[in-house]
C-alpha cells in the first residue's frame, strides 16, 4: 500500500545511488522500467506507468564494471547521458569551507567553529567525503558547547595532522 520510488517518482526525477552496485537482477528489472517507464510494485500484479528523469550516482567505473561482466552493457548505455565527473573532497579544498557553513546552517543548534577548527577540517583529507563531512557537522549538535575548537574534533581528524609552533595544522 506504500507508494515505491517509481510511482512517487511520477512526471519527477528518480534518483538512484549507487548504481553500479545492484544485483543483475535488479539491473534486469530496472531496464525494463526505464525502457517502458511501466512496472510492478511489489506484492501487486497489476502494471504501472511512471514518466521520470533518472539521476544515477556511482563511484564505481561502470565502462569497467561493463567489460567485466559485472553491469549489464544494455542498461549501461540506457542511463549513459551527461557524466559529471566530481572530484572527492579531498582534491576541492576550497569546497570545505562553503560545505561547512552550508551543514551549519542546517543545523538547530548555532554552532560557532574556532579558526583552528576550520583549518583542521580544511587539512583533512575526507576519505568518506562530503558526507564525512555533513555528518561531523551535524555531530557538533551533541557537544555541550555550541563553540568548537581543534581540541574538540574527533583524534581521527588530527591524526596525520602536525601542529606549528603558533599552533598552525600542518600535513
Amino acid at each position: 500500500s506504500k507508494p515505491g520510488r517509481f510511482e512517487l517518482s511520477h512526471d519527477g526525477t528518480l534518483f538512484l545511488d549507487e548504481i553500479g552496485n545492484i544485483s543483475k537482477r535488479a539491473q534486469e528489472k530496472l531496464l525494463v522500467a526505464i525502457e517502458e517507464k511501466k512496472f510492478y510494485p511489489l506484492g501487486s500484479d497489476e502494471e504501472q506507468h511512471s514518466n521520470f528523469r533518472l539521476i544515477c550516482a556511482t563511484k564505481e567505473d561502470l565502462l569497467h564494471l561493463v567489460k567485466t561482466n559485472k553491469f549489464r552493457e544494455d542498461l549501461f548505455y540506457r542511463i549513459m547521458g551527461i557524466n559529471l565527473h566530481i572530484p572527492p573532497l579531498r582534491e576541492r579544498k576550497d569546497d570545505i569551507p562553503l560545505l561547512t557553513n552550508h551543514f551549519l546552517n542546517k543545523t538547530v543548534k548555532k554552532i560557532l567553529l574556532s579558526d583552528d577548527a576550520k583549518l583542521a577540517l580544511e587539512k583533512y583529507a575526507w576519505p568518506g567525503n562530503v558526507r564525512e563531512l555533513q555528518k561531523l557537522i551535524s555531530s557538533f549538535q551533541s557537544y555541550k558547547n555550541s563553540y568548537v575548537t581543534k581540541e574538540n574534533l574527533p583524534p581521527e581528524l588530527l591524526q596525520n595532522a602536525t601542529i606549528s609552533a603558533d599552533g598552525d595544522i600542518l600535513t
